[in-house]
């Protein structure tokens, strides 16, 4: 395992990446490879640092049967992990949240969600995958941000990078997990404010029981 400690002008950022090379971090704001039709020309939507849900969600809810219809046309599938639940009231057509259960009524609960991408990049190009997403967190962190990055291998075998984010104002922990596929990933997002091994465990729980269809 290789550990490299980078000061940037917006942030502080620590990657211990296991099982691959550390390419040259310090061109990383340099870097312009392309992830998502929606993240180029500086567009960031994707990966948004802490999203805002009051913008998220649908008037009506978000029923049984839209998820059932979510994981049917998903690339991949998954378990939903113990004691957690679909929110309908942050979930969408393209992005599932989960919450603790009886968390609903909560006014910005702990949550993790669900989406899929594509990318210009095969699975065994999962570097360069790796270096865009980082190069898309550089420009995105606010000051006093720390990035922690780690590759890891599912349950299932497939390549996984998680970006752990923390500040210095407040206990919040923003974790990105990508599940490496063939020009497409997975995305488990999970924003904590409380129970952080607990939000960290279930969403390993949703990673480790991932399989591409």
């Amino acid at each position: 395992m290789q550990k490299l400690l980078i000061v940037l002008a917006s942030a502080v950022m620590m990657f211990s990446l296991t099982g691959c090379s550390l390419s040259a971090f310090e061109k990383l704001k340099e870097i312009s490879y392309g992830v998502d039709e929606d993240m180029k020309d500086g567009n960031l939507d994707d990966i948004s640092f802490l999203d805002d849900l009051y913008d998220l969600g649908q008037e009506e809810g978000f029923t049984e049967s839209d998820f059932e219809d979510f994981m049917d046309y998903s690339d991949g599938s998954f378990d939903i992990p113990s004691g957690w639940e679909v929110s309908s009231r942050y979930s969408t057509d393209d992005k599932v949240f989960f919450i603790q259960k009886g968390d609903e009524d909560t006014e910005i609960p702990d949550n993790i969600s669900v989406n899929f991408g594509s990318n210009y990049y095969s699975a065994s190009e999962h570097v360069q995958f790796r270096e865009a997403i980082l190069s898309q967190l550089a420009a995105q962190v606010s000051e006093n941000t720390t990035i922690h990055g780690e590759g890891t291998t599912s349950a299932n075998g497939l390549t996984v990078y998680a970006f752990t984010m923390t500040s210095d104002d407040d206990d919040t922990v923003s974790q990105q997990i990508y599940i490496v596929g063939d020009y497409e990933y997975c995305m488990v997002y999970l924003t904590c404010f409380d129970n952080h091994q607990s939000c960290k465990d279930a969403a390993k729980a949703i990673v480790d029981s991932f399989e591409w269809k």
